[in-house]
């Protein structure tokens, strides 16, 4: 009996080592490159910015000069860069920065091994953002703040999901 079963056992071993090296390759997802931003869900309608009678919970109906950039380079380091704006209350608006007033920020980034957390470290602060990967687009579950007024425009955070695209 003991016979039979090391074969046995030596098979099932070198079968599930070749299943496992050939899952390890078709696992391997490429998300380097540049990245924009094309499309911000929001958890919750957001504020009728654009005054067109909808509460949208698309960011970019309510706010088409939203945009973000991110570049995860080879060598695992990041840029990424975004506009700002800003509720006037005064006029009731949220109104976008400049093309001068861009942020941008820069640092390191990893992956998980099952590509559905991404790391960033800026300065020895390290930012966790869940992904989900398909091809040509990254959604980000946002842990960021999109406005900070809901429908009614009462102070509220709102937060959702960003698609990018890679150029």
């Amino acid at each position: 009996m003991k016979k039979m079963f090391l074969p046995f056992a030596l098979i099932v071993v070198l079968f599930n080592s070749c299943s496992s090296d050939d899952d390890s390759l078709d696992q391997f997802i490429d998300v380097t490159g540049t990245w924009d931003s094309i499309s911000f869900i929001a958890n919750e309608p957001l504020f009728d910015i654009n005054g067109d009678g909808v509460n949208s919970l698309e960011l970019l109906d309510e706010l088409p000069c939203r945009y973000s950039k991110l570049v995860l380079n080879e060598d695992l380091t990041f840029y990424q860069e975004n506009n700002s704006w800003d509720y006037n209350q005064n006029s009731n608006e949220y109104e976008c920065s400049s093309e001068n007033d861009i942020s941008n920020v820069n640092g390191t980034w990893t992956v998980n091994s099952d590509f559905s957390l991404l790391s960033l470290n800026i300065n020895d602060n390290t930012a966790f953002l869940e992904i989900e990967f398909d091809g040509d687009t990254l959604k980000f579950i946002a842990n960021e703040s999109f406005l900070d007024r809901n429908a009614q425009g009462e102070l509220n955070t709102i937060y959702g999901e960003v698609l990018m695209r890679k150029r």
